[in-house]
């Protein structure tokens, strides 16, 4: 998955601006890619299961549906609150 230059875009494309969205993207795309080749390699449902749920919890990192105190300590530190 790599950068497109802005003249380079066509309207099929997608930008992501936000770099902690570009690298849940870039996990969830891995471990979606991790369970094709576990597919081909007949690999056991319980892998497959794990490697579907760091994809979705990559996604849910996006869409808030997940939280975790480093996604919260690294929105926070960029504002400055309370003072």
């Amino acid at each position: 998955m790599g950068l497109a230059v802005y003249k380079d875009l066509d309207s099929n494309q997608t930008v992501v601006t936000n770099a902690r969205h570009y690298e849940a993207l870039s996990k969830s795309l891995s471990a979606v890619q991790e369970v094709a080749s576990s597919i081909e390699a007949q690999i056991g449902t319980e892998l497959l299961a794990q490697y579907i749920k760091a994809a979705l919890e990559h996604l849910g990192e996006i869409t808030g549906e997940v939280t975790n105190a480093e996604i919260l300590g690294n929105i926070f530190s960029r504002f400055c609150i309370g003072k």
